[in-house]
């Protein structure tokens, strides 16, 4: 929740990555983070995960499959996660 401001999960921070809003080309806020990590990435994955354990996988494999190798909850919420420069 601290670095969600940012643009960053703690994950995030440790590996220099950022998730930046599509539109608007600026890291996403701390509104914008919560409606992707625990609303639609935590329902979505709760809601899959409970239908089969299998679809959770290829849900979350859509980050390979993607063009802009965007998962499924950066598609819906219009994120993308970046590698920041050193």
């Amino acid at each position: 929740l601290i670095v969600w401001n940012r643009g960053q999960t703690p994950a995030k921070q440790l590996l220099r990555m950022r998730v930046y809003r599509v539109p608007e080309r600026r890291p996403a806020g701390f509104w914008w983070m919560a409606l992707r990590e625990v609303v639609v990435r935590g329902l979505l994955m709760s809601v899959l995960s409970a239908v089969t354990f299998g679809l959770g996988f290829v849900v979350g494999s859509l980050l390979v499959l993607s063009r802009n190798r965007q998962c499924l909850w950066d598609m819906i919420v219009s994120t993308v996660v970046v590698q920041e420069p050193h």
